[in-house]
């Protein structure tokens, strides 16, 4: 990233690095967001989709398992009023191996293990690293990693290997077994705390209340992961997006093909050359038949198209009411780290039935303020400014992944709202929203409710204090509190 990026990430994004200073000095602008690890160094996604699935191939013709079903429990893994029990048995020479890659090469491999969830015992299961910033504390603390370059990265404490409890993990159920599921489920994020939420309420929150809001969601538990016989750590059981989770939320005869932005992503169309999108997005699921043409057309028309070409023809290749709740939503809850602030943190599903894209959320864990406090604007609302910011941010390369996108408006969303129907569209929304989840109480209600059902089994089992529940939870009554008492002044719901 040049130094005139960094300038223009710093106008972008002053919220974030202001509000970061105040809660711990100096920390990180983009929290929690994942760096996706080709399985191919070919510069062609469509070349790097087909490379996972022969990826996967290889592992499963040498794997030990033969087949596999979906693994059924009478304990829904998604029950909010359960602490699940996780349990990981790896190999140390796999073990080893997996921190080894990711400290000295910065790889996030996937290595076989046996995971037994609320007592149901699965085999081969692929485990590997997962996270980007949550893992900075692990990259430089081993004897094989490069130097610590300082900066963001030295903010956060080591990670130790010999406490495994406490890495970001991802699951993959079928990697070594083929067809082998849990509950209908592939992929399983285990999410670790991050700003000092220890109860991690907030990502809890934000995802049952993506729910309800109507949106594509990630159904989300919480649960206790001991891994090699370890103590247990605390983690939130979260659904990851795959073509599993794609199909699922868009159900019928054909996949729908599922895009994951990197990190830092610049929102623009580039040319036709699938090369040129390396580090805009990667295809997640594994739809070959559809590729990534479709991402790669809605740039093109998003950015090159005239302003009535785009009013008129937006809604026939993006759920404009998804996007208009995604936007609200995002906003409501102050969750700048997305789509609707960075540019961060996002998916885009394509429809192959109605040729239609529409938007999901990741990595929620900085939504209620914690970034933005509760008066918060996005910079592209009427009359919202940035303010210069005369620092630098030193190595924000780190959390960066090659884009270039930090310090430039989304072209997206300044069409959406330039296009007076789809601006009244989301005024409504929001209003709506805001009614709905807000001031009807219901997040409050929400919270209180799983809150109380966690909190006593979390104690017992040291995994979270509860005074660490008491006031995680008083600090969202809070937040909730004052927001909606600066959006009853807000122009869109004053109106």
């Amino acid at each position: 990233m040049t130094r005139r990026s960094r300038h223009l990430a710093l106008r972008r994004n002053w919220w974030l690095i202001a509000s970061l200073s105040a809660f711990t000095a100096g920390m990180l602008v983009l929290m929690g967001t994942e760096q996706v690890v080709p399985y191919t160094t070919s510069r062609s996604l469509a070349a790097q989709t087909q490379a996972d699935g022969a990826e996967k191939a290889r592992a499963i013709a040498v794997a030990r398992g033969v087949g596999g079903s979906n693994v059924s429990n009478t304990v829904d893994m998604f029950d909010i009023g359960v602490v699940h029990t996780v349990k990981i048995t790896m190999d140390p020479l796999q073990y080893d191996a997996m921190i080894t890659d990711y400290q000295r090469d910065g790889l996030k491999t996937w290595h076989p293990a046996t995971v037994v969830i609320d007592g149901a015992r699965l085999d081969q299961v692929g485990v590997r690293l997962k996270g980007n910033s949550t893992l900075l504390g692990l990259r430089y603390s081993g004897p094989e990693s490069p130097p610590n370059p300082g900066g963001i990265a030295a903010i956060f404490p080591p990670i130790l290997r010999s406490e495994p409890q406490k890495l970001p993990l991802l699951l993959r159920f079928d990697q070594f077994v083929p067809d082998q599921r849990y509950q209908g489920v592939n992929e399983l994020a285990l999410r670790t705390s991050s700003f000092g939420d220890a109860a991690q309420l907030t990502e809890l929150l934000a995802n049952l209340l993506t729910k309800e809001s109507g949106q594509h969601y990630l159904r989300t538990s919480t649960g206790g992961v001991s891994f090699n016989g370890s103590r247990e750590g605390y983690v939130l059981l979260v659904e990851h997006p795959d073509d599993y989770w794609a199909n699922r939320m868009i159900p019928g005869n054909q996949e729908p093909a599922l895009y994951k932005a990197t990190p830092g992503a610049s929102f623009r169309y580039v040319g036709d050359e699938p090369a040129l999108y390396e580090h805009v997005f990667n295809q997640q699921a594994e739809t070959k038949s559809i590729g990534p043409r479709p991402m790669i057309d809605f740039l093109k028309f998003v950015q090159e198209s005239s302003d009535e070409a785009f009013a008129a023809g937006i809604a026939d290749r993006l759920d404009v009411k998804e996007f208009a709740s995604y936007l609200a939503f995002h906003n409501l809850i102050v969750d700048g780290d997305s789509f609707a602030g960075t540019g961060n943190n996002y998916y885009f599903l394509y429809d192959p039935k109605t040729k239609r894209m529409s938007i999901a959320p990741w990595d929620q864990n900085v939504a209620f303020g914690l970034l933005g406090g509760p008066r918060y604007r996005p910079y592209y609302e009427d009359g919202a400014v940035i303010p210069e910011i005369g620092q630098d941010v030193e190595n924000i390369d780190e959390l960066n992944d090659g884009g270039t996108g930090l310090g430039e408006e989304n072209i997206l969303m300044r069409r959406f709202f330039d296009t007076p129907k789809y601006r009244e569209l989301y005024d409504e929304t929001y209003r709506e929203l805001f009614e709905t989840l807000l001031q009807s109480g219901r997040a409050d209600e929400l919270m209180r409710e799983f809150s109380a059902a966690l909190q006593d089994e979390a104690a017992a089992r040291h995994l979270v204090p509860e005074s660490a529940f008491d006031s995680a939870a008083a600090g969202k009554r809070g937040f909730l509190a004052s927001r909606m008492e600066y959006l009853l002044t807000h122009p869109i719901i004053a109106t």
